[in-house]
């Protein structure tokens, strides 16, 4: 037997696609990708509208008391609704978006609810879809949340 060491080193696809010529510039590609997603904006304003308004009607249906069917039911409108508003250029959004996860996350480890706190983020939505307030509002806004969410933070496994 040898003591010898031997050492592989595996082709490297992506780099060897890289050094090959051809294919769009760089330039090009990001023209034509900014296109595709304009193109969607449309109908992703269209989807984010009815998914807010799915989350709106649920966190409104919910009872007073904790129930973790209900709640997940509306974390799970709220969590497909992410990614959504980036496509509408209204990542402010999917910022108040995921804070309701947050906060659901937090009222799902400790078996409570408070529906002012839901009612805060669902009106958030809505005033943060419009967009009229500029950056430093929205700001604002999801400074606000971000409290509210830290008033109701629980432990990870409490």
């Amino acid at each position: 037997m040898s003591d010898a060491v031997r050492f592989f080193t595996p082709e490297n696809r992506l780099g060897k696609l890289l050094r090959t010529p051809g294919g769009a510039a760089v330039a090009d590609a990001v023209a034509a990708a900014e296109t595709g997603l304009a193109e969607l904006g449309g109908p992703a304003r269209e989807e984010l509208a009815s998914a807010l308004s799915a989350v709106e009607a649920c966190a409104a249906e919910h009872p007073a008391q904790f129930e973790v069917h209900r709640l997940e039911a509306l974390y799970g409108l709220a969590q497909g609704a992410i990614g959504l508003a980036s496509l509408c250029e209204r990542p402010a959004v999917d910022e108040a978006l995921r804070s309701l996860c947050d906060l659901l996350d937090n009222f799902g480890r400790a078996e409570r609810w408070d529906a002012e706190a839901v009612n805060v983020h669902v009106r958030s939505l809505r005033l943060l879809m419009g967009g009229s307030g500029g950056a430093q509002a929205e700001a604002a806004v999801l400074h606000g949340l971000r409290q509210v969410v830290g008033r109701f933070a629980v432990a990870p496994g409490g």
